[in-house]
């Protein structure tokens, strides 16, 4: 079929795999979203595309889009507009990779699927006879002006015209205030939110300030089920990342299962260390013995970076009593990468978070009674006896009192960090 991008025909660089197919070595590769997340990415492949319906969930998909090079949206008829609403969707959670138009869509429809990101239209054959190339960059310089410019590769603003006719220089104003740094939102947030329950500056997050473009973390251990309760009664289909080491109880696997099924939640990732450093760092699972900072960049630290690439912000179960270097967590903070991180449950202490799970019938991680009051990896975490502090058993015996994905350069970051 013939493949178009703004600038006229182009040779297609892509294999489609059919159902079955093997992928061929070193190849462009492109398959079903659904085959992707059964089997994995295919092995030895020069790179990943996937392709996805009309009724594709953008925001369910932020777990692979690191991963992707392409993302092809298919399109039944050109009277089914939803692939467009998943293009810009896409490009509003960060994708920079190429995305496709696969199906009968129309040459007079070319301005506004560039203008929402898509970059190459991908026709059937018969509407290609109908409609030549000619017709579609015809239709292309039709539109040289728009009121919304969108994502509209070369288009001017009228309003950006206007200007130019008047003398003035493009972009924005010289008066214009600067953008606001991650800093100065988190500080405009926790002021705006002051005094605010959890549960308001969870919607906040999810429905206003960050729709669309945040996750939430969670360990799904001890005390999460309150935090993820909360997050599943504003929208169950909300992100949750769950840093699944290699090395966590098998309790814990369960765990995460019972939960998410128990809340409804159906935007559960599982975050998975990449199996080729695993194996040339930690090809014996013995890292964490001499190394425990090492062991958990590897397995929480990267891991969890890759799987927050496409979000603004992120939502964290952390709260000031669990350690000295918490005491003083604001509600809303810039992390080293410049996204928001939110802290709902951060000056709730012990006794409210069971409290509160009493009161909603919240089933409890299984090792709680056992003995172990804050869990992590099982190397790595120890009973702790009465009397101790709560995380006294994560990792025993060390100076070390957190994972690493709060911190930068050896520090909790309390922002991103300053200039040397």
């Amino acid at each position: 079929m013939p493949l178009l991008d703004a600038n006229g025909p182009i040779p297609e660089t892509w294999v489609k795999l059919a159902e079955g197919q093997a992928a061929p070595k070193g190849e462009k590769v492109i398959l079903e979203e659904a085959r992707l997340r059964e089997e994995g990415a295919p092995r030895g492949v020069s790179a990943l595309g996937v392709i996805v319906g009309p009724d594709a969930d953008a925001r369910r998909m932020a777990d692979l889009l690191p991963t992707l090079s392409l993302v092809a949206v298919r399109f039944p008829s050109f009277a089914d507009g939803r692939g467009f609403s998943i293009a810009r969707r896409l490009r509003g959670l960060g994708f920079r990779g190429e995305i496709r138009a696969v199906g009968p869509v129309i040459a007079d429809q070319f301005p506004m699927l560039l203008a929402v990101g898509v970059d190459t239209v991908e026709i059937p054959e018969a509407m290609a006879a109908r409609q030549p190339e000619p017709q579609w960059r015809d239709a292309k310089e039709a539109v040289s002006l728009s009121y919304q410019s969108g994502l509209t590769r070369g288009a001017v603003s009228i309003f950006e015209a206007r200007r130019a006719a008047r003398g003035e220089a493009r972009g924005p104003r010289a008066d214009k205030a600067a953008p606001e740094t991650p800093e100065q939102m988190a500080a405009r947030l926790n002021a705006k939110y002051a005094g605010a329950t959890a549960q308001e500056v969870l919607r906040a997050g999810i429905e206003k300030e960050f729709r669309g473009g945040i996750s939430m973390v969670s360990s799904f251990g001890a005390e999460s089920a309150a935090l993820l309760h909360m997050v599943s009664q504003i929208d169950k289909a909300t992100p949750v990342l769950f840093l699944e080491t290699g090395m966590l109880f098998p309790a814990t696997l369960a765990y995460q299962q019972e939960l998410a099924e128990h809340l409804g939640l159906t935007g559960v990732r599982l975050v998975r260390p990449d199996h080729a450093q695993v194996k040339g760092e930690d090809p014996d699972g013995d890292l964490h013995k001499d190394y425990a900072d090492s062991c958990c960049d590897l397995r929480k630290t990267r891991p969890l970076e890759r799987a927050l690439a496409p979000f603004q912000a992120w939502i964290t179960g952390r709260k000031r009593f669990q350690t000295a270097d918490r005491a003083d967590l604001q509600l809303f903070e810039a992390d080293a990468n410049g996204r928001i991180k939110l802290n709902p449950m951060a000056e709730w202490d012990a006794a409210r978070i069971s409290e509160y799970m009493d009161a909603h019938s919240l089933p409890r991680h299984p090792m709680v009674s056992e003995g172990f009051p804050s869990l992590g990896c099982a190397p790595c975490t120890t009973k702790v006896k009465p009397g101790e502090d709560p995380r006294a058993g994560r990792w025993r015996g060390s100076d070390k009192t957190e994972c690493g994905i709060h911190i930068v350069d050896g520090r909790v970051v309390r922002g991103a960090p300053q200039a040397a």
